[in-house]
């Protein structure tokens, strides 16, 4: 969520695609970066639209929907 307010959301989308093929992460890790980054581009057109604040909210809800389901 970082990547995609500092660096917005192609760059971040090419980050976890890069992180899902990392050989030295652990494959949890892999999977989960290549779930984020299918479902991202797969919206994209979508939060491409949305203002950035509200870009932010959307991204700021997987994120905590995201660190729930962990626990």
């Amino acid at each position: 969520m970082d990547v995609a307010f500092t660096y917005g959301l192609e760059k971040a989308i090419r980050h976890a695609e890069r992180l899902s093929t990392d050989v030295t992460m652990r494959p949890a890790i892999q999977r989960a970066n290549r779930l984020i980054a299918q479902a991202v581009r797969g919206q994209l057109a979508t939060l491409k639209c949305l203002p950035p604040e509200d870009q932010r909210r959307v991204l700021g809800y997987v994120g905590w929907w995201l660190k729930a389901c962990l626990r």
